[in-house]
């Protein structure tokens, strides 16, 4: 029971009104006051609001709507701004964190990783800038961002294949595993 079509016009469901954008509870019964329609209960309670389509829409014409509108678009661009300052920092950081390490000549991709892993713990400008002390902190936080430029071991992967060409194959494999959780046999054993 979303909308109802009546011999009039098109009507929305109160619960239908919340979820477009902007509105809120307040909101509803301030710019549309009483229901056009009401559905009951057998036993005479009701259950549900409906209101006019164009009622709605003109409510969303009312300079109180679009006051609300304005504030969450201003407040939503800042949160952009800010969310893309700290993820260019730390995209810095990261750059300069695996420019920094020393990629050994010999050894697997297993011992080479290691020790660029316990290299990049000693000393991380990414840490400070996020202003935590361990790389499990930064992978709770990271995790999910599909964006190779925010995952340090992506990057790391991609230096060790440019370093040691014998090994580019086996990095193009863990610098995928990585960036899309996948489970690997070589990834599995690497944090």
């Amino acid at each position: 029971m979303r909308n109802i079509i009546t011999e009039e016009k098109e009507m929305i469901l109160r619960s239908r009104i919340l979820i477009r954008p902007y509105w809120t509870e307040r909101l509803v019964d301030k710019l549309l006051g009483e229901p056009d329609h009401i559905h009951y209960r057998k036993d005479g309670k009701p259950y549900a609001s409906f209101w006019f389509i164009d009622k709605v829409m003109e409510a969303e014409k009312d300079p109180v709507f679009l006051k609300k509108k304005y504030r969450h678009t201003e407040k939503d661009a800042k949160q952009d701004q800010a969310l893309d300052s700290v993820s260019q920092k730390v995209k810095i950081a990261i750059r300069s964190d695996v420019l920094a390490v020393k990629i050994p000549r010999k050894g697997t991709i297993q011992e080479i990783f290691d020790k660029c892993r316990s290299q990049l713990e000693e000393h991380s400008v990414l840490l400070a800038i996020l202003g935590i002390k361990t790389f499990y902190q930064y992978e709770l936080i990271y995790t999910n961002n599909r964006d190779p430029e925010l995952n340090i071991w992506c990057q790391l992967y991609k230096r060790i294949g440019k370093e040691r060409r014998s090994l580019t194959f086996e990095c193009g494999q863990m610098y995928v595993a990585k960036l899309y959780n996948i489970n690997h046999k070589i990834a599995d054993n690497c944090p």
